[in-house]
């Protein structure tokens, strides 16, 4: 997609990754899964055909193409060790992690600021109350996805 104009910059982490939970077609029972099947045929149909035209595609391609993709590995490794590996971790984009674990830490977190916040709204004064509700905001303002 680089090479055609497509996209310029093909580099990526994962975004919500929120999913851990959620069980494998194989562990799905044998009379859902075959339903799946009945209702993807189609799906998967398409998705042969594209994996098919995928790698018919990387066979023409020339040494200079396995040259760039090994460069971009590379640095996409480098971009996931430094900066992590779901966008989702950074604060800019909600903060809210892909760690399962972290992101309960986190949830809680929140949940006693909130608790906080309340507390000193019902026993401060005027000046205190402004002053603490233009701190809570800051610091629990953020882009939700969800």
């Amino acid at each position: 997609m680089k090479r055609t104009g497509i996209v310029e910059d093909i580099s990526f982490f994962k975004h919500k990754v929120l999913a851990s939970k959620r069980p494998s077609f194989a562990d799905l029972p044998p009379a859902t899964q075959e339903k799946i099947i009945q209702h993807n045929h189609l799906d998967l149909e398409l998705y042969r055909f594209a994996v098919a035209l995928f790698e018919e595609t990387l066979r023409e391609q020339d040494d200079d193409f396995w040259l760039e993709l090994k460069e971009f590995k590379e640095n996409q490794e480098h971009k996931l060790a430094t900066f992590g590996e779901c966008a989702d971790d950074a604060m800019q984009y909600g903060g809210w992690l892909c760690d399962d674990e972290s992101r309960q830490k986190q949830v809680q977190r929140r949940s006693a600021r909130r608790k906080e916040f309340e507390q000193r709204l019902q026993e401060g004064s005027d000046a205190q109350v402004l002053s603490f509700v233009q701190q809570f905001v800051r610091a629990s303002w953020t882009p939700r996805y969800w």
